[in-house]
């Protein structure tokens, strides 16, 4: 019997230090799946940052051209989200798999063996969920975040820097001496500018009050 060959593909949606653990994670789950069912792996594809609601992704693109010159019986993936987050694209890519001869395997799921089976119609509306599961758990850190008295906002205003947490301390903001210089000069100048600028307007209206004064005076006089 000849040796089943796998394709793995790994995917996280954006590219920091914390998602490339996530990716190597991926990949040493997929490869003890193919170990335990004596596959060999051809080729390991990872795209760190594209969007899964994209068809345009590096990874993704060389694992189907690979799958079209027939270089793969298999390909192995964590999960239906990990290959795409909408389940119209889901069920695309699955097909154009099927077509050239590769079956796909999800490691929380199973096969999928039927393009439009209940199972994957189940797993695609599950992924479709997931970004408001993602914004809930931002939102939900940002909140614990903020308990911790830690910045929560990404950008800060001019004349501030971020200083890191550590052991004993949570991370904070503080007043950056040259910046704030910077901005004193700014909001002084626009002050003093504002206060010549209401000057102007009171002299010019107690001249205009003083010539209709005058001229009110002098018509009594007549």
């Amino acid at each position: 019997m000849r040796e089943m060959r796998a394709a793995l593909y790994a995917r996280v949606a954006c590219a920091t230090q914390q998602t490339k653990h996530a990716i190597v994670s991926q990949l040493e789950m997929l490869r003890d799946y193919a170990a335990s069912r004596g596959m060999k792996i051809i080729e390991e594809f990872t795209d760190e940052g594209p969007s899964g609601l994209r068809l345009d992704r590096p990874g993704l693109d060389r694992m189907r051209g690979l799958a079209e010159r027939r270089g793969i019986d298999v390909l192995l993936t964590c999960g239906p989200d990990r290959l795409a987050r909408s389940f119209a694209l889901q069920v695309l890519i699955i097909e154009e798999l099927e077509r050239c001869g590769v079956r796909t395997m999800f490691l929380d799921r199973g096969p999928a063996d039927e393009p439009l089976s209940t199972l994957r119609e189940i797993t695609g509306a599950v992924a479709e969920l997931e970004p408001s599961k993602v914004t809930e758990r931002d939102r939900h850190g940002n909140r614990h975040r903020a308990c911790c008295q830690e910045m929560v906002s990404a950008e800060l205003p001019f004349g501030y820097g971020r200083i890191p947490g550590r052991e004993s301390t949570a991370s904070h903001v503080e007043i950056r001496g040259g910046e704030a210089a910077v901005m004193r000069k700014i909001f002084d100048g626009r002050s003093r500018l504002r206060i010549h600028e209401r000057n102007d307007s009171v002299d010019a209206a107690s001249r205009g009050r003083g010539q209709r004064d005058f001229h009110s005076s002098k018509q009594k006089v007549e």
